[in-house]
């Protein structure tokens, strides 16, 4: 009966209701796209056009809908893209504190290794990895590895040196 077809989620571009309306456009006769109603009877005319003015009113709401639909999707990904970014910089000012943390509670542990050290020279004590492990046993922490790294450490700093001198 009609002409026009109803299916809108065709094109999301469409500007005319059915490809007979599309070609009237294109060839320059805009306004006349309906010019087929003129051989139609008073009722038909009225059907058709009621049939394109809902179909244009059909058209707007979709197209709303689909700008909506695009807006809101590009708004959640800038906030996927903000929230990642900001777990990103989280992440990274996160980890910067905990390697600070570590290093400060790294040297904590080697100043406390030198006071054992300097005690030890006081005492005049054999200063032995293990004798050092042994006076810090209690703490999990100072295991024969760490102990020999922290004096290698003290070793290079020079720090060993002046504490067996007795240069504190």
């Amino acid at each position: 009966m009609f002409a026009a077809s109803s299916s809108l989620h065709r094109a999301f571009d469409a500007k005319t209701c059915s490809d007979t309306c599309r070609k009237r456009l294109q060839r320059g006769q805009r306004g006349h796209d309906l010019a087929y109603l003129a051989s139609l009877s008073a009722k038909e005319r009225r059907q058709h056009r009621a049939y394109h003015a809902g179909f244009d009113a059909k058209l707007v709401i979709y197209r709303e809908a689909k700008a909506r639909e695009l807006k809101e999707r590009r708004e959640r990904s800038e906030a996927r893209a903000a929230e990642k970014r900001d777990r990103f910089l989280v992440e990274l000012m996160g980890r910067k504190m905990l390697k600070q943390q570590r290093a400060q509670q790294h040297q904590e542990l080697v100043s406390n290794i030198n006071g054992v050290v300097k005690f030890f020279t006081q005492e005049h004590r054999e200063i032995t990895v293990e004798a050092i492990v042994e006076f810090l046993a209690p703490d999990e922490r100072y295991s024969l590895e760490f102990v020999t790294e922290a004096l290698d450490e003290l070793r290079a700093s020079g720090d060993y040196a002046r504490t067996i001198a007795g240069e504190w």
